[in-house]
Parts: C-alpha cells; structure tokens; sequence
C-alpha cells in the first residue's frame, strides 16, 4: 500500500510540474510570438502595437476555440465509455449538469440511479425503504462533515480490517446486528478499498435507500469488472440488511450527510459565472485592440 501511495504522489508531483511548466511557456509564447511579429513588421509604433493587439486577440481565440473543441470530444468520448459500462446493466444514461452522466435503471431488482458528475465523483443509488441513516466513512473525512453527524452514534466494532474507517448510525444496535455476520462486513471492507491515493469512498444508508460514492476515481476504475464487484457487494449488505431485525423509527428529521459546500446546482450556477466573467475579460481585450 505504502508503494501504490508513493508511486501516485510522485506521479501526481510530475504531472503538477510539468502543468507549470507548460503554463509558464504558453503564456509568455501568448505574449512573445505576437510581438516578435509586430516587430518584424517593420511599421511605425502605432501600426506595430495595433498588430501586436491584432494577433494575441486571434491566439487567444484561437486557443479558447481549441479548448472548446477538446472539452466537447472529451465529454463525448467519456460518455460513450460510460455509456458501454453501464449498458451491461440494462442503465439508460442522458446528460448530467455540464458534463456529467445520469444512468437509471434496474438493479437487484430495485430503481437504481447512477451519476457521474466533477470530482469526479460516482454515486449509485438504489432505492429501498430502510427508515434510518448510518454512515461508513474513512476516518480522516469525519472532520468534514461537523454537524451533519449530530444524532449519530460510533459504532466501536474493535475489528482490524475496520481501523481506517469510521462507522456512525442513528441505531447503533442495529447496525451491530447487520454487522454481526461475516458477508456484510467482508462487503463492506471491499466496497470501501480504494483504487488510488486521492480516492476516497462512502456508503450512506438512508430512509429512502443506499447510497454508495467514490469520489475522485478514475474514470478507467469504472469497468466492468469493478462494476460487477460493486453490484455483489451492494447486494450482500442488502440482503444482510433485509435479515436484522427492524432499526429504531426515526423520530426528527436529521440532515442528511453532505461533502463540500456546493451541490450540483450550486456549481452550475458557479460555472454560468465563471462564463460569463471570461466572456467579459475577452470583450474588454477586444475593445482595448479597438
């Protein structure tokens, strides 16, 4: 485990470090590469600055187009994948936000509705009734969450192959109880093994179903293989759950759990924003160049 986190940090510093290089040579080439020309244009500084203006408007352009261009194969690209994995299932998928995916469907025989939105985060939920909440999270994200575990009980199993995760229910005894038997708490340990470094994982009980979420995975991690695994598990702790005996009615409402601060509604908003503010600064360059 130690190697598989070294070798991910350390391609994940390369990677960083040749971002900033890249970023440092493209924009001082935004900036020289016009000027260079605007110099070799051999007219007066009035006619040499309009041309410098002239063409760092048209590479900017040029490069905001590109970029578009990239961003529109690869949401393509990434759905059609996506698309092929979740098919397997019987899952229908549309588009989700700006460049996200929704599948709906059938699994174990229940609705079951699968996002893949920014994060990239993947969330499958299958709907069941199960009138109470608890919560399998890693122990270094409770810090996150403060007040939304208020209500919760830790449940303490002094079980090794749990000892990095955190597990909080509303009925604690019925938690032990579906946690009694070996399946669901071998399921769980496999449900919460990350596939890299920076990934982390929840499995969320609630009134209306499970919830299951990956957060930062990657996206070759979503296949068909994974996948399988993910839907046995899943249904080993429903079975395990439809077995224990009737958890405690829940008597207030309680917030559900939550990561971060914005929802997906809150990041369309933020990326109109962000549009709109880019469209400005570009149209500010354009009249400048005027």
């Amino acid at each position: 485990m130690e190697k598989q986190l070294l070798k991910t940090y350390g391609s994940g510093c390369a990677r960083n470090i040749a971002f900033q290089i890249f970023s440092v040579v493209l924009v001082f080439g935004l900036f020289i590469i016009p000027a260079l020309i605007a110099a070799l244009w051999g007219g007066d500084r009035d006619t040499n600055f309009t041309f410098f203006i002239v063409i760092l408007i048209g590479l900017m352009l040029a490069g905001i187009v590109g970029v578009i261009i990239w961003g529109l194969r690869s949401i393509r690209q990434r759905a059609a994948y996506l698309d092929e994995v979740f098919a397997a299932w019987g899952l229908e998928g549309q588009p989700y936000l700006q460049n996200g995916r929704r599948y709906q469907g059938k699994l174990l025989g229940r609705q079951a509705d699968i996002y893949f939105h920014r994060g990239p985060t993947l969330e499958i939920n299958i709907a069941v009734p199960l009138n109470t909440r608890a919560a399998i999270l890693f122990k270094s994200e409770i810090g996150k969450f403060g007040a939304n575990l208020s209500g919760y009980e830790e449940v303490d199993l002094n079980d090794p192959i749990f000892r990095n995760l955190s597990l909080y229910a509303l009925d604690a005894n019925w938690m032990r109880n579906i946690l009694h038997e070996r399946a669901p708490r071998t399921a769980i340990r496999q449900l919460m093994r990350v596939t890299g470094a920076y990934e982390l994982r929840q499995i969320l009980v609630q009134p209306e179903g499970i919830k299951f979420m990956l957060r930062r995975i990657q996206l070759e991690a979503i296949n068909h293989k994974h996948m399988e695994a993910w839907v046995n598990d899943l249904r080993v702790l429903l079975e395990a759950i439809k077995t224990a005996p009737r958890p405690q009615e829940i008597t207030m409402v309680m917030t559900p759990l939550k990561y971060g601060t914005a929802e997906p509604t809150d990041r369309k908003s933020l990326a109109i924003l962000g549009a709109g503010v880019g469209c400005n600064v570009l149209l500010a360059l354009m009249a400048c160049g005027g």
